[in-house]
């Protein structure tokens, strides 16, 4: 929160409420980013500069549940709360929980036929976003040599069956039929 001097008022209540709540309506969402310039309040005679004892003084941090599948070392999903402090700090703690996470993904992706309209390269970056749920302690180690000891190898095979009248081309004759010129 802002660090406001002991000779200054309080901020009007409307805009105590843009810099310290989020508003969420139903089609939007509203003051996600904090009032952060120190002078924005300056002429009520209130300090905006960043206080970080403050700022933590102000944090509260409610632990909701905390969920463990069987057989995992750790806890696999936690949800908490985080209130007293402005949304894009939030925010910013909650994207270094979740750099912190380690991850697998898929690396490499081979193609050895493709007919479909999509290529290889927009189809590998959409398989390697797709979550590997194994934990990463699993693979023993970091080389980039393949060996069993750090790699998962997976096969996909698959093929067109929701609309069989098309060829690998895209093209059918009633499509063909339908885009001749008619004179």
């Amino acid at each position: 929160m802002a660090n406001q001097d002991d000779s200054s008022k309080p901020l009007p209540e409307q805009l105590e409420a843009i810099r310290n709540q989020v508003f969420l309506n139903k089609d939007l969402v509203l003051h996600t980013s904090g009032i952060i310039h120190p002078d924005a309040f300056k002429s009520l005679g209130i300090n905006n500069s960043f206080n970080l004892k403050k700022h933590l003084k102000n944090m509260h941090v409610n632990i909701k549940k905390i969920q463990k599948e069987a057989g995992a070392p750790y806890p696999s999903r936690m949800i908490v709360d985080v209130s007293g402090i402005d949304a894009s700090f939030a925010n910013a703690l909650r994207r270094i929980m979740l750099s912190e996470i380690p991850t697998i993904a898929f690396d490499e992706v081979t193609f050895l036929q493709n007919s479909s309209v999509i290529h290889d390269e927009i189809l590998a970056h959409r398989i390697g976003l797709i979550p590997i749920r194994i934990h990463p302690k699993i693979l023993s180690t970091l080389s980039r040599a393949e060996d069993p000891s750090n790699t998962l190898i997976f096969k996909l095979h698959v093929s067109c069956t929701d609309n069989k009248h098309l060829s690998s081309s895209g093209n059918t004759n009633r499509l063909a039929d339908w885009t001749k010129p008619k004179y």
